[in-house]
């Protein structure tokens, strides 16, 4: 979670290095958005965590680009039994690069913007098991990619002029249909 705070705070610094050599070469900078959530994934009842960055291309519309990691620690990809000298556990992870676009329903100037948004992405899947038997101890691993559609909805409430706070909703078209819901922070500058 550390690494995701420091991305963050490295993203926001260089944001303002680049708008301050912008402002002095005289350029227009598009409105953009960096953000940071966390929340869970409806698939195995994982946590969620990510980032996020957008860039305005038209009024009310954004183009996003969003990272997300999912995952679940030792037994709770299975059911991590003991019995007789048997004992089974698992972790998986999940990573979902995901390009989208958020339509806003309202001005920017509004305190709460509530958006809806419809993107692609891949979800990229590893799960490991582990088997402890008599002693003995084995393990396989898993993978899975699968590209998604994914559409989705939240709010945009901003506590400041820049800073804000951002609920949302997103569901994943897989074979196997998941959702990612939570709430994150993000900043806007202009």
């Amino acid at each position: 979670m550390r690494r995701w705070l420091a991305a963050m705070v490295l993203l926001v610094a260089g944001n303002g290095v680049i708008q301050g050599a912008e402002s002095q070469s005289g350029r227009q900078q598009p409105a953009g958005e960096m953000s940071a959530f966390g929340g869970d994934v409806t698939a195995g009842n994982h946590y969620a965590a990510g980032v996020g960055v957008a860039i305005e291309v038209r009024p009310y519309i954004a183009g996003v680009f969003e990272f997300t990691y999912a995952g679940a620690g030792l037994d709770a990809v299975t059911s991590g039994y003991v019995f007789r000298n048997l004992a089974s556990g698992g972790a998986s992870r999940t990573l979902i690069p995901e390009f989208a676009a958020h339509l806003q329903f309202t001005s920017q100037r509004a305190s709460v913007v509530p958006f809806v948004s419809a993107g692609v992405g891949l979800v990229n899947s590893r799960v490991r098991l582990i088997t402890t038997r008599f002693g003995q101890t084995s393990s396989s691993t898993d993978h899975a990619e699968q590209t998604v559609a994914a559409i989705g909805g939240g709010l945009r409430w901003y506590v400041t002029r820049a800073f804000g706070i951002r609920p949302e909703i997103n569901v994943y078209t897989t074979s196997r249909p998941f959702a990612r819901f939570g709430a994150g922070i993000f900043y806007r500058w202009e």
